[in-house]
């Protein structure tokens, strides 16, 4: 009995391992490791246009979600690019939840500093895929891995907010090629965590995200019980 515990607490663990680094790959999956998703076929987005933090004054933009699944949180993945390689490569994302005023971002949940997103065409060519053209371009879409592993609850709403750099608006959330619109807005230099500068912006494009999870705590988690499980059963055994 005992050694069958063992072997299936070691087996989740290694299922944990093996998921890091999994991104959704199908928008509205109810499948396991999705908790949200507004990617298309493909982990496809549009080329060349979207949310722009830092464009007339605008200090950050967030879009809301409602998590399909709860899950500890493993992964997130955005499409971004920037204007010209002289702009930073380095973008921060935060996941927050919806206990603002008027249900705008309130709480932090995780932050995110993402870094390698392609650069805007900068001599478009006659056949060059067009600004707004669907892609599934790996080449501005980045993700990262959850260092917190926060519980995401199914049903709830929550936020996920990129940071203006500066008031250049040099960098662009690519929109979602799911014709999904609805995002928001905090003017600079407000902090997104004061809820009550927010305003929507309706017809606006979502950004395109991803985000996976886990039904159990991350692998870190599991490599903490796992010795613990073997000192029990060996002292078991003596």
């Amino acid at each position: 009995m005992k050694v069958s515990i063992l072997l299936f607490v070691a087996a989740v663990a290694c299922s944990s391992l093996l998921r890091a680094g999994e991104v959704c790959t199908v928008p509205d999956t109810a499948t396991l490791g999705c908790i949200y998703t507004n990617f298309g076929e493909g982990q496809s987005y549009l080329l060349g246009t979207g949310l722009t933090p830092g464009y007339s004054g605008a200090g950050a933009v967030g879009v809301s979600f409602t998590a399909a699944n709860s899950y500890y949180l493993s992964d997130i993945e955005v499409a971004a690019f920037r204007a010209s390689a002289d702009v930073p490569d380095s973008v921060h994302f935060a996941i927050y939840d919806n206990t603002g005023q008027g249900g705008f971002p309130g709480t932090l949940v995780e932050g995110f500093q993402l870094s390698g997103f392609g650069i805007a065409n900068p001599d478009p060519q006659p056949g060059d895929p067009l600004p707004g053209s669907v892609t599934t371009s790996s080449s501005f879409r980045v993700s990262a891995a959850s260092v917190l592993h926060p519980l995401l609850l199914a049903g709830m709403q929550y936020w996920v907010v990129m940071d203006g750099i500066g008031d250049s608006g040099n960098v662009t959330w690519n929109a979602n090629s799911l014709q999904r619109q609805g995002a928001a807005t905090i003017l600079a230099p407000a902090s997104p965590e004061d809820p009550a500068l927010w305003s929507a912006l309706p017809s606006y494009s979502q950004g395109a995200f991803a985000l996976d999870g886990t039904p159990t705590p991350e692998p870190s988690t599991f490599l903490m019980i796992l010795p613990l499980a073997a000192g029990l059963y060996i002292r078991r055994r003596r």
